[in-house]
């Protein structure tokens, strides 16, 4: 079977020591981990809101240490990650990560970069408004000392797409990405309805960036007086993560962008930089970043063998640096690899929605997973049901392509701003019932594919994707939904979100077509409605057809988003729940299979409690997976970690 070893990741540090001691003990309530072999798992970034703040050598091995910040709620602050050794074909490994305090409350709203002056000492820069602030850290009790008081920076540049500090000949350079007043979104009150025009295009302006510097002798004291010495339509939307690079005598200034480029600017006297160049690959074309945004630091490894370490939502790589510029002037740098990372969490990027299933014929329950940056992965069972040993993800081929859904300009309902996130969100059935499993989905367009696999049950093969069709048009729902899909009596029954938000029942006629099975219905006679609030907020669910109960009728299993309130806006769950996040809910199904009926939806609880997993959706799967012969679940959250559920823990 064609893959692709490439990814990313999440990570709870309390449950780390736990991982490490049995790779293959399954606790409930907590996270899989990553077993693969030689302890070197794919780097499990800490959330889906992350950015790499700089790097800085703090225990004096002479070698960089990463730093992180997570800004998002559900798991927040800053994140040190102690470099260890290069692997044997050459890509950096780093140790658990170690969190760090910051030396204010920190709510997520303030940037932050680290910085190593001259003397060795490391600092931290937080963005107040136009004002930064600095703090000290100190190496021996790993902890940031209070803010300096006569340290701060004033009188930022307005509008920062991000920001950095860098030593350039013996004085100090800041960079600052600057942005336009184009909007990200439509400039009209809650709620929100964005729409293109009859023409198909963006009706507001999109906002671009370029880059201002300011250089001083003496940073710790700097009023900013910037200079802009690009124009400011060099991206659109931001640049991201500033590093320095010296190439020989020359020396090159590397910024990301949110749309996945890097860029680099050659660093001239007077702190004037060059035209735009790329980093390109092998044959000459720009590399772009399989995520949204794309934080850049430069990496100056023991052995020679630097590169750039490249950060967005849902994965963290390494590009080596191949020495070499091109006629064109581009910087050549070989294709990008997952940084490792000892013994880390599985990891499947953000918002993962997992499906278990025997995918390669082997009687052992694998992962397929969808993510939001558009792949669909593998993860490799190279254990047993009971006590499963989860290997590093592989992309999935399909027609011989990797598969990579990416809406673009105009097919994501939030705008072109969203043009990175694919929202990958497959379900994996018997779809034709040749005795292979075949992939069914819904993504971030709000489109429904199905991915037939011509293989075998060793060695599967998905051809390329085909629509699924309803009265000859192409099945259209709310977007980002993995579809509930498996037999009910003698047919197979596909599940979506329809127009009205409302789940909605059909029928397949064959591989690619679908009839009408009508709305689905609660014993009252009302319809089961998703959302509150309209446009983003539709969809997102994630259904999953099953038994859940025992008594012979197929129920379903719902993971939502933890604004929706199913299946009613006035007192649906999760969002009245008394606390609110992303949980799991279970519609018992009181009728036939050939005729559904559900009663109310309640929440699935672990041991008393509501399953709680942050602001955005979550993925919900079943199998019998785990200690016990009984059917356990695994709920993907938004920070890409894959959760185990034991029945006997469970009540609803």
């Amino acid at each position: 079977m064609k893959g692709y070893t490439f990814f990313l990741l999440p990570i709870f540090l309390l449950n780390i020591v736990v991982a490490q001691e049995n790779k293959s003990s399954l606790i409930s309530g907590k996270p899989l981990s990553n077993a693969e072999s030689g302890g070197e798992g794919f780097f499990a970034l800490p959330s889906y809101s992350a950015s790499i703040m700089g790097m800085a050598d703090v225990n004096g091995d002479g070698v960089d240490d990463l730093w992180i910040q997570s800004t998002n709620a559900s798991y927040r602050g800053i994140f040190l990650y102690i470099f260890k050794y290069m692997s044997s074909n050459g890509i950096p490994v780093f140790a658990d990560p170690i969190k760090i305090e910051t030396p204010f409350p920190d709510k997520g709203k303030n940037k932050g970069k680290i910085f190593q002056d001259k003397d060795g000492k490391i600092y931290s820069l937080w963005k107040f408004g136009s004002t930064l602030e600095c703090s000290l850290f100190d190496t021996k009790k790993m902890q940031f000392l209070s803010f300096d008081k006569n340290v701060v920076i004033t009188k930022l540049p307005s509008r920062i797409t991000d920001f950095n500090l860098i030593k350039n000949d013996g004085k100090y350079l800041f960079l600052f990405g600057i942005r336009t007043e184009g909007l990200f979104g439509p400039n009209t009150e809650w709620p929100k309805v964005v729409s293109y025009t009859p023409e198909g295009f963006w009706p507001y302006e999109l906002p671009q960036s370029g880059i201002a510097v300011f250089e001083t002798n003496d940073w710790k004291r700097a009023i900013v007086k910037e200079t802009l010495v690009t124009s400011l339509d060099q991206t659109y939307y931001d640049l991201e993560g500033f590093s320095l690079l010296k190439h020989n005598t020359r020396k090159y200034i590397i910024v990301g962008t949110r749309l996945g480029n890097i860029y680099t600017y050659e660093l001239m006297n007077k702190a004037k930089l060059g035209d735009r160049k790329f980093i390109v690959n092998e044959k000459g074309n720009m590399h772009r970043n399989a995520t949204t945004h794309c934080f850049v630091t430069y990496f100056n490894a023991p052995d020679g063998n630097n590169g750039i370490i490249v950060q967005g939502e849902g994965g963290i790589y390494f590009y080596a640096d191949k020495n070499i510029v091109d006629k064109k002037g581009n910087l050549f740098f070989a294709d990008p690899v997952p940084l490792l990372q000892e013994n880390p969490l599985l990891y499947g990027g953000s918002l993962v929605v997992p499906t278990l299933v025997d995918w390669d014929g082997d009687n052992v329950l694998d992962i397929i997973s969808g993510t939001s940056t558009g792949h669909i992965l593998f993860f490799k069972n190279k254990g047993t049901n009971e006590k499963p040993l989860m290997s590093n993800p592989k992309r999935l081929y399909a027609g011989g392509e990797i598969i990579h859904i990416q809406p673009g300009y105009r097919e994501d309902i939030q705008g072109p701003g969203e043009a990175r996130w694919g929202y990958t969100c497959p379900n994996v059935v018997d779809w034709n019932g040749d005795g292979l499993p075949d992939i069914v989905m819904g993504d971030s367009r709000g489109k429904f594919t199905v991915y037939i696999n011509e293989g075998t049950k060793e060695d599967p093969r998905l051809k390329a994707p085909k629509s699924i069709y309803y009265k000859g048009l192409d099945m259209f729902g709310s977007w980002r939904v993995r579809p509930g899909v498996g037999m009910m009596g003698k047919r197979m029954a596909f599940i979506n979100q329809d127009q009205d938000d409302e789940l909605h029942l059909y029928w397949q006629i064959d591989e690619y077509n679908v009839e009408d099975g009508g709305k689905l219905i609660l014993t009252d006679g009302s319809f089961i409605k998703g959302a509150r609030l309209p446009a983003g907020a539709v969809g997102r669910t994630r259904i999953e057809i099953v038994d859940w109960d025992g008594d012979g009728i197929k129920d379903l299993l719902l993971g939502t988003y933890a604004k929706q309130s199913i299946p009613t806006p006035t007192k649906g769950y999760p969002f009245h729940l008394p606390k609110r996040g992303a949980t799991v809910l279970f519609l018992k199904n009181v009728g036939t299979e050939d005729n559904p009926l559900f009663a109310y939806p309640v929440p699935i609880l672990f041991q008393g409690n509501y399953i709680l997993h942050g602001g955005h959706e979550c993925g919900v799967t079943t199998g019998y997976f785990g200690p016990g012969g009984t059917l356990n679940l695994i709920v993907g959250d938004e920070n890409g970690k894959y959760f185990f559920y034991e029945r006997k823990y469970l009540s609803w």
